[in-house]
């Protein structure tokens, strides 16, 4: 037979475990609720956040810290902002070696753009802030955003000889997969174009 005391165990492990929600929803009876609501399951920390979930859910605990999800939602957006900068000054705080400015004096236009954008297109990469401090520090500019290539209102893929000339090798098999880009690249292979 399982006892109440084990449920308030697997209930306390949970709440230690997670201090931020006893902080938030922080009643004398949270611990009685909480157990209540585990009585149809075993005593487990699992089966203590399942019953805690359901709990705020149906809304029968209500947050007593004052605050809601929205405040909650700012305070991650905040921390999130403080370790981006954080982590930004780290990369930024090391001098330029002479190898780095000649490998950014060596890239073409598109692959620059291409690094310096990033996979999201945010400049938010290590690449990004190293060239942005020798654009402050060495009169490097700032490259123009490329696009992979435009898309018409059908879906299709329009690509033009020079833009298939200008693609790395590696970029454009990557791409060959996309079978829009690679229609594109037939139909300037069908018109002798490349």
């Amino acid at each position: 037979m399982i006892s109440t005391t084990q449920y308030e165990s697997a209930a306390q492990l949970y709440f230690k475990q997670n201090p931020t929600l006893v902080q938030k929803y922080h009643t004398t009876t949270l611990l009685k609720q909480v157990v209540d609501a585990m009585q149809s399951s075993l005593p487990t920390v699992v089966s203590a956040r399942l019953a805690f979930d359901r709990l705020v859910a149906n809304g029968t605990l209500q947050r007593t810290d004052g605050k809601s999800d929205r405040d909650d939602a700012q305070a991650n957006v905040s921390r999130a902002q403080k370790h981006l900068d954080e982590t930004i000054a780290k990369v930024d705080a090391t001098p330029l070696t002479p190898s780095e400015l000649e490998y950014f004096g060596s890239l073409s236009q598109r692959e620059l753009s291409k690094l310096f954008y990033g996979p999201d297109g945010d400049a938010v990469c290590e690449f990004a802030v190293r060239y942005r401090k020798a654009v402050r520090e060495f009169g490097f500019v700032v490259p123009p955003k490329f696009g992979d290539q435009a898309v018409s209102d059908g879906g299709e893929v329009q690509l033009t000889a020079a833009q298939y000339h200008s693609i790395p090798s590696a970029e454009l098999q990557r791409r060959l997969r996309n079978p829009k880009f690679k229609m594109a690249v037939y139909k300037l292979l069908q018109n002798g174009e490349i």
